[in-house]
Formats: C-alpha cells, sequence, structure tokens
C-alpha cells in the first residue's frame, strides 16, 4: 500500500528534469536550464556522487539566486501565485532524485585531470562504469517512459550502453552531438574569414559518426556567407577572401575543418579550452523540446542528434523530432544548395558514410517546418542597440551572455585590459560564444556574439547605451588580504576613477551601473570623478540583497517559489549594516487563501511562536547580511551567478523605464542627498534606496523608507559608507594632463 499523502501529492512537481553531475557541464546546465522560459511547475533535481556537500548546495545557492533575480516582478497578480520560476532541489541519494523524473540529463564523468587529452579507448575505460551504475539506478528508480539526454564522453559509445543496462527503447536515449559541433564548425568560419558576427554563416554542419571524436568530419559544402544583402557559397567567399589564390583558398579550406577539429580539445602546449558553455547551451534547448513534447503531446521541431540508428542498432547522427513517447528519427534532411564541383572529396567521403548518395542530387529537401509548440516568447519591447560590459571576470563574462542570451542589446561587447589573463578571457568567451550559436541553430532569435576588446576608449566612442561596470580585483582565496569593502576600496578605487573619466571623456550619456565592490562608494565615485549625470549612474548592492532576502523566506517556509513573496526589498548602504524591509514583505497562504505579512507568515506557515519572531527575523538579517561573504568562505571565490540576475534585472527595468515612463519599483544604490552625518567634501553619497527608471534616468523614492531614517544601523551604516569612501586614493594626474581638465589619467591602474 502506497504510503503518499494528499499533501504530498499536491506538492509533487508538475515536470521534473533531473541533472546527474553537477561538474562544469553540469552546473552551467542548472544554470541556464533556471534562467530559461521553461514552463510553470518544473522541478529541476540535482545529483552528484562528489562528497562536498557544502560546496554544491552554495553553488545551488547561487544559480537559485540567480533565477529569483532575473524573474522577480514577472508575477503580477493578486491571488494564487503561479510557480514561473522553475524549483532548485538538492538530493542526497540518486533514487529520490530520479522518482517521478520526465527527462533526466546525465553529464556525470570521471574527473579530467590528466595531463593531456585521454584517448577513445582510455576515456571509455573512464567512464563506462559510471554510466553503467547510472542507468541500473534508471532502471531501478526512474519511470520507464523517462527521456534521457546524455553528454557524457565518447557520447557514441555510453549511449549504447546506458540504453542496453537500463533496459530503455531506443528512442528514450539519445545523445548531444550534431548540434555542438555544427555550433563549433560555425564559429571557426567565421573567425578564419574575420566576420562580425558567427550569424553571417549559415548551414554549416559536422558528421559526427566517426569511430573517434577527432575524426568528425565538417562538411563545408552546403555553407553560405552573408556578404552585405547577400548570401555567398563558402568556397566562393574563401576564393575571394585570399585574393583569387588558389592554394591559398585550399589551405584556409582545410583550416576551417582543423580549428573546428581541434576546438575544446586539450593539448600540450597550453591548457584545455573552456567546453562547457556549448554543451549546457544545447542540453537546455533539448530538456526544454522534450518537456514540450511530453506536455503536449505534439513533435517538437526536428533536432540533429545522436540516437539509435534502426538499420544498424548503433548510435549515430540522426534528424528527428520528440514525442510523447521518446525521439522519432525522421528521413535525412538538408538544406538546399550546390556543392563546389572543384572540390568533391569531401562531398564523396561524406555520402560514402551514411549511404544516401541521393542526398547531393537535385531533389534536395526544402526548409523543414516550424516547431508545433511554441518556442521561447520573441523578446518584445525596447532593446538597447549596444551594451558594453567593463570587466571580463566571472561576474562580467557572465553578464554578457545573459545579455545576449535574452536579447537585451543587439551588440555585446566585453572590455578588459590588456593583461596576462586575455587569452584566458578570449576562450571563456569562444565557449560562451559556441552556446549562443548552439542557441541561436535551435530556436532562432536575434542573439548577439559575445565581442571581446582591451581599448576602453575605443569601445566607448562607438556611444554604448549602457556600460556595465564589473571590473576590479575579487575578494577570493587567491586575494587574502582583501577581506573587507575597505580593503576592496583601496585596491580597487583608482580603477573605478579611470573608468569614469573614461566614460565622461567618450560617452557621457550612457546610462552606468555599477557591480564592483564596494558598489555605494564605486556608485558615488564614478559620479564625483566623472562628473556623470547621477540620474544615469546606480549600482546593484540592493538587488543582489534583496534576491537574498526573497531567497532565505522561501527556504524558511518551504514556499513552492519565489512568486509567493513579494515587496521584499532590502535598503540602506551595502554593507554589514543594511536594512531588510520585514514589516513590508507579504507571503501568500495557501491555507488562508490571501497576502499575509511576513511575521504572520512564521507564525503560521512555519510554527514561530509570537514572541520568537523577532529572533527568527534578526537571525535571517545576519544571513543577509552575510550572504555574499559565505561563498567566497565556502567556493573560494565570490558569488557571479547572483550579481549577474540583480543587473539582468536592472537593465530590464531600464528598458522598461524608457519605452512605458516608469519601471517597477527596485532597490539600487543611487545618489542619497539628505544622509546624516556626511562630511560636506564627500556629500551626497549614495546608498541602496528604492525607486523607478524613468525616461531620464533613476528616480529614488525615499519616502518609501522613511523610517529607516530614524533606525539606529542606519546611523551606523552612514559611518561605514563615509569611512569606506575615504579608503579611495585621491585621485593622481600625469603631467601628460592639463591639471584643469576632467580626462585625467590615473597613475598605476594598468590601462
Amino acid at each position: 500500500m502506497s504510503t503518499k499523502t494528499l499533501e504530498d501529492e499536491a506538492n509533487k512537481p508538475k515536470h521534473k528534469v533531473v541533472i546527474l553531475g553537477l561538474g562544469n557541464v553540469g552546473r552551467e546546465t542548472v544554470d541556464k536550464l533556471g534562467v530559461s522560459q521553461l514552463m510553470p511547475g518544473v522541478e529541476i533535481a540535482i545529483y552528484e556522487a562528489a562528497p562536498d556537500s557544502e560546496k554544491i548546495a552554495k553553488s545551488v545557492q547561487a544559480i537559485r539566486q540567480r533565477i529569483i533575480a532575473e524573474r522577480r516582478n514577472e508575477w503580477k497578480g493578486e491571488g494564487e501565485p503561479e510557480s514561473l520560476s522553475p524549483k532548485l532541489v538538492v538530493y542526497d541519494n540518486i533514487e529520490k532524485a530520479l522518482e517521478g523524473a520526465h527527462v533526466v540529463v546525465v553529464t556525470a564523468a570521471a574527473p579530467r585531470n590528466l595531463p593531456q587529452a585521454p584517448s577513445l579507448e582510455k576515456k571509455i575505460e573512464l567512464n563506462s562504469p559510471i554510466i553503467k551504475d547510472i542507468a541500473h539506478k534508471i532502471k531501478a528508480y526512474a519511470p520507464r517512459d523517462v527521456q534521457v539526454i546524455l553528454s557524457t564522453n565518447p557520447v557514441r559509445h555510453m549511449a549504447p550502453i546506458l540504453q542496453a543496462e537500463a533496459e530503455l527503447n531506443p528512442g528514450q536515449v539519445v545523445g548531444l552531438s550534431g548540434t555542438l559541433e555544427d555550433a563549433r564548425l560555425t564559429q571557426s568560419i567565421a573567425q578564419n574569414l574575420g566576420l562580425k558576427s558567427s550569424s553571417d554563416v549559415k548551414r554549416a554542419f559536422v558528421l559526427t559518426d566517426r569511430p573517434d571524436n577527432r575524426a568528425n568530419l565538417p562538411v563545408l559544402a552546403y555553407v553560405q556567407v552573408r556578404r552585405g544583402a547577400d548570401w555567398v557559397p563558402l568556397h566562393m567567399d574563401i576564393y575571394e577572401h585570399v585574393g583569387r589564390d588558389h592554394v591559398a583558398a585550399e589551405a584556409l579550406w582545410n583550416k576551417i575543418q582543423l580549428d573546428c577539429l581541434a576546438s575544446g580539445q586539450k593539448t600540450v602546449e597550453g591548457p584545455r579550452k573552456p567546453n562547457k558553455h556549448g554543451p549546457a547551451s544545447s542540453i537546455v534547448e533539448l530538456v526544454r523540446q522534450s518537456l514540450g513534447a511530453i506536455t503536449t503531446g505534439e513533435a517538437s521541431y526536428p533536432i540533429e542528434l545522436l540516437a539509435h540508428d534502426k538499420k544498424n542498432g548503433l548510435f549515430t547522427p540522426q534528424r528527428g523530432v520528440f514525442t510523447k513517447k521518446g525521439f522519432a528519427t525522421l528521413s535525412m534532411q538538408w538544406p538546399p544548395g550546390h556543392y563546389p564541383q572543384s572540390l568533391p572529396d569531401d562531398l564523396e567521403r561524406y555520402g560514402d558514410l551514411v549511404g544516401r548518395t541521393d542526398v547531393f542530387n537535385s531533389k534536395l529537401v526544402g526548409p523543414l517546418e516550424a516547431p508545433t509548440f511554441p518556442s521561447p516568447p520573441k523578446k518584445q519591447g525596447h532593446k538597447s542597440e549596444y551594451i558594453l560590459v567593463v570587466g571580463g571576470g566571472n561576474v562580467g563574462l557572465q553578464t554578457a551572455e545573459a545579455i545576449a542570451t535574452h536579447e537585451l542589446a543587439k551588440k555585446v561587447i566585453v572590455w578588459n585590459r590588456d593583461s596576462s589573463s586575455v587569452p584566458k578571457i578570449k576562450a571563456e568567451i569562444d565557449d560562451l560564444n559556441l552556446g549562443l550559436i548552439a542557441r541561436r541553430k535551435l530556436i532562432g532569435g536575434d542573439i548577439p556574439d559575445i565581442e571581446f576588446t582591451t581599448d576602453l576608449a575605443k569601445a566607448l566612442k562607438e556611444h554604448p547605451d549602457i556600460v556595465v561596470v564589473t571590473a576590479g580585483i575579487a575578494r577570493s582565496a587567491r586575494n587574502p588580504d582583501l577581506n573587507t569593502r575597505k580593503d576592496l576600496a583601496k585596491a580597487n578605487g583608482p580603477w573605478m576613477d579611470e573608468i569614469a573619466l573614461q566614460i565622461k571623456e567618450h560617452s557621457e550619456d550612457s546610462r552606468v551601473i555599477v557591480a564592483s565592490n564596494p558598489v555605494d562608494t564605486f556608485t558615488w565615485r564614478m559620479v564625483k570623478t566623472g562628473g556623470l549625470n547621477p540620474a544615469h549612474v546606480v549600482g546593484l548592492g540592493g538587488e543582489t540583497d534583496s534576491m537574498r532576502m526573497i531567497d532565505f523566506i522561501v527556504e524558511r517556509l518551504d514556499l513552492p517559489s519565489p512568486e509567493y513573496v513579494r515587496n521584499a526589498f532590502v535598503v540602506a548602504p551595502h554593507s554589514d549594516f543594511m536594512i531588510p524591509e520585514f514589516d513590508a514583505v507579504e507571503v501568500y497562504s495557501k491555507e488562508a487563501k490571501k497576502w499575509i505579512g511576513l511575521s504572520q507568515a512564521l507564525e503560521d506557515m512555519a510554527g514561530v511562536s509570537k514572541d520568537k519572531v523577532a529572533a527568527e527575523l534578526e537571525a535571517m538579517k545576519r544571513k543577509i547580511v552575510g550572504g555574499g561573504k559565505s561563498f567566497s568562505d565556502v567556493l573560494g571565490t565570490s558569488d557571479h551567478f547572483g550579481p549577474t540576475g540583480a543587473i539582468v534585472q536592472m537593465i530590464k527595468q531600464l528598458h522598461k523605464g524608457i519605452e512605458t515612463g516608469q519601471s517597477d519599483v527596485i532597490s539600487c544604490s543611487s545618489r542619497a542627498p539628505n544622509l546624516p552625518d556626511v562630511p560636506s567634501d564627500l556629500a551626497p553619497l549614495w546608498n541602496n534606496q528604492k525607486g523607478v527608471f524613468h525616461r531620464d534616468g533613476f528616480e529614488p523614492r525615499p519616502e518609501l523608507e522613511a523610517t529607516n531614517r530614524r533606525n539606529e544601523a542606519y546611523r551606523l551604516g552612514i559611518k561605514d559608507l563615509v569611512e569606506t569612501a575615504r579608503m579611495v586614493p585621491p585621485l593622481a594626474r600625469t603631467a601628460r594632463h592639463d591639471p584643469g581638465r576632467k580626462d585625467i589619467s590615473v597613475v598605476g591602474t594598468g590601462f
């Protein structure tokens, strides 16, 4: 007899996606799934066999807080909220994780700590036992109609093991292939031809059913390149690109293929290129299509995956669709086009391998039909022409990817000063772009590539609509001397001054969002040094703190999703003295069928006695205050997921203010002219305030938090803010500048 209660059934997720393995690809998959437009009521179940549970929990918490920040303000109703945000749940045993799963994503693999890329045989030896164990668990605990998506290499060899050991039907197991390799070829063509965007390349695909991944076959015959308003066959474009030199054209043709094959491989000469965003982005879209088919009963749009071949029983690239019962293969269909007669070898080899010589005759199939169920909604409303991200660290790169993925701008550029870290940053951007190419290939849209530069002045002269400042030395295990915000103010102050001056000189009308810590101090400094419009400069501290507040409330009350919390804001300085406005928070009670105050919710929903509520709120405040530092203590680096989500939310609200005249209420660091006890040489300082974006900039609404000015913690926060502002070194001037000018460079910043 079942022991499940009605409450258990009510709390059961409508859709459950399981991620097995929280390595690089697994973690990025969870993050990208979390902020994707999945259907309501999704649980993302996470299981990692590695023993460090504290790090796993902290990583997932960071991703969860990014989801909260990005999707804040989406629910506007008065009744019971819809759980728009997916619920992230970490399981300590795989059996519970697999229970009730609709889709299982397998990213688990043996640690990649070998000095160079292992051979095919070694990969099989290392990963086969892991996949067999997972297959046995799926057989024992997952529903029999579960869909499995596999990314563990070598996928072609792991997929049949998993399918056989789990005793699943062939269509229930698919491998990640095709789309990712196509993205690599697209990127290789764009880079070798110096194209501005990979969207200027189409019809690139790679044959991936080879015994060794290094022997994948890029098929260039159908590729077209956009030149102006025209699409030109690749072989013709290469011929023109090299000055009509046949030898050089053939050499470049071969180089494009070799660069594609080398993408993501580990070499003796250098470290492994990052290889996580491309696979993760591909997985996200496959999950979306699979869930859509399961939910609606309608087929997805055609996708190329590694799937079971009925002819030979092997897993080979198959074009097909997700259905309610699994992946169903279709007959081979390729876009129309003509191959160059002068370069037939590529085509002959491909035709022999797939046994489809008629692919190359004149009866090629036309474009495939659109999906039968909705893809992510096309982005509506205001969009920036160009957003510049200043700083190529974790927050900067993830912010650039989020801007591109959400189509918040037509162009995204990342700037970082010219230093030893530039090769690593470029490699990371290449990997991010792979993910964007894969996403664009699968769902379309106006997703831009991320560009990179070391010339800040040149990037600013193109007049970005928004400049997001993330530059600076971060608080991490590598920088043990930077323990406090005052330490960071002293170390990063000169950077902020230089950035402020360059913005003033080259693009003073840009809107500026400051994410560098200490954020209140550097937002203030951006205006004080650069003379920028105060309404155009804001910092993200308030949104970051507010998302943590929501997360802790959801966790404490075991709410279905963040949509069940509203009016949650943190104000005052982004420091140990920040003030969560608990009195304004409302929580939706299913039992009472209405919105109630947080104190009442703690009593009714968590069983906290009335005399213990104040202590409960104080404990929650300590968690919010220590939220940022807790990440660096556990993970050895600052949280970059949460701040990225806060930046995205701020850009969305800024756009809404421009489009409609007024945004939703948001908390951010802004000009506060009436702060008590601020010396005249520093006034006015900046601190977290609630307010709204208008077309002309940000307008603080101090009346929304007037009671805080009588709070003792508020006065202590202002005192700390003044002390931190004093830590920023005085502006240094160089002899090559007129002291009276505002375009002064800063000494010793490395610019």
